[in-house]
């Protein structure tokens, strides 16, 4: 490893490596540091039941990792990332038993198991931006806004639908099949669904499922990680497991004597990069009990804790009482 890192990232999920990768595609020199003895975080898969059956303990479905573009701009298909798509992104069966509500591509037949009071309110809902479905995508991903939106008026039509709590948007629906299933999509956020901009997120779900699917990783999605991990190592960088960070401070990095970032490594140099693996503590950099204004800061205050959430893992060859649509859903969902 380099004497002098240009950055050092705590955390080998997906959004670690995915900035990991980021900055050593640009030449710099970049340390992984992860707790546990192997990459993945959100995006793993572990045998939880029995022997052979793979499960998702966090991520499952990935309808904005195909539609993200740090990954189109990624070989991760060279490194082993395969996208699945099934049938239907996702089913929501009723608790009295009737036709479940499917997320599905088209977005006639979604509408269509929503039911004649509800399918026109959909369709309205999702129409008229599904034909701009890239250029919002852009605009979501830059967030906070580092420029101007690509289309501002898009953008703020989009914005008098999402920004009102999802509870109000499912206003615009009469039966349970359609306010069942968009509960669902919000849920993702893991937040009560009276929040801000809750409706938002399930819009952003709907029209990812009509215009690219949810798609699933083949082999779980401990996948995604191992390509991103892979593709990082090609690149240079270096990944340190079961390395636990006891600390953090924040510091303005030193100044680059270029201001011309250096070339990637080539694969087998000596400062190429390797997942390691290691015992221990990463050593905490020099901590205050007070916030300081210098060039560092002290350790931010810890998160307040997510709201509950459960989940049941369970090793079947099918999903009962569900009936035939669910079966051909990428992912169930069910309110208790």
């Amino acid at each position: 490893m380099p004497s002098m890192l240009d950055a050092v990232v705590v955390g080998a999920g997906p959004n670690g490596l995915t900035a990991a990768v980021e900055l050593a595609r640009r030449g710099f020199s970049v340390a992984v540091f992860e707790a546990r003895g192997s990459v993945g975080g959100g995006a793993r898969t572990e045998e939880l039941t029995l022997p052979g059956f793979r499960h998702d303990p966090c991520s499952a479905a990935h309808p904005l990792g195909i539609n993200s573009p740090a990954f189109r701009a990624m070989p991760l298909e060279r490194y082993g990332l395969a996208w699945l798509q099934p049938e239907l992104p996702m089913a929501h069966p009723l608790l009295d038993g009737r036709a479940a509500a499917v997320l599905a591509r088209s977005v006639a037949e979604t509408a269509a198991s929503f039911g004649p009071r509800d399918a026109g309110a959909y369709r309205r809902l999702v129409e008229p931006f599904l034909p701009h479905w890239d250029t919002l995508l852009r605009d979501f991903m830059s967030l906070p806004l580092t420029a101007l939106p690509r289309d501002p008026v898009l953008l703020a039509r989009f914005g008098l639908v999402g920004l009102p709590p999802s509870t109000w948007l499912m206003r615009r629906f009469r039966d349970d099949p359609a306010r069942a299933l968009f509960s669902g999509l919000v849920a993702h956020v893991i937040a009560p669904l009276g929040g801000l901009a809750t409706g938002g997120v399930g819009m952003v779900f709907a029209l990812a499922a009509h215009a690219r699917g949810w798609p699933l990783a083949r082999g779980g999605s401990q996948s995604i990680s191992d390509a991103l991990a892979a593709y990082l190592t090609d690149l240079g960088g270096i990944i340190h497991t079961t390395t636990r960070s006891s600390g953090s401070t924040t510091c303005r990095p030193p100044a680059r004597t270029s201001s011309t970032p250096r070339p990637p490594r080539s694969p087998g140099s000596p400062d190429s990069g390797a997942i390691t693996t290691t015992s221990g503590t990463a050593p905490p950099p020099s901590r205050s009990t007070t916030r300081s204004t210098g060039p560092c800061r002290g350790p931010r205050p810890r998160r307040a804790p997510r709201a509950p959430s459960r989940s049941v893992r369970a090793a079947a060859r099918s999903v009962p009482r569900c009936g035939p649509r669910p079966a051909r859903a990428g992912r169930r969902t069910r309110r208790s």
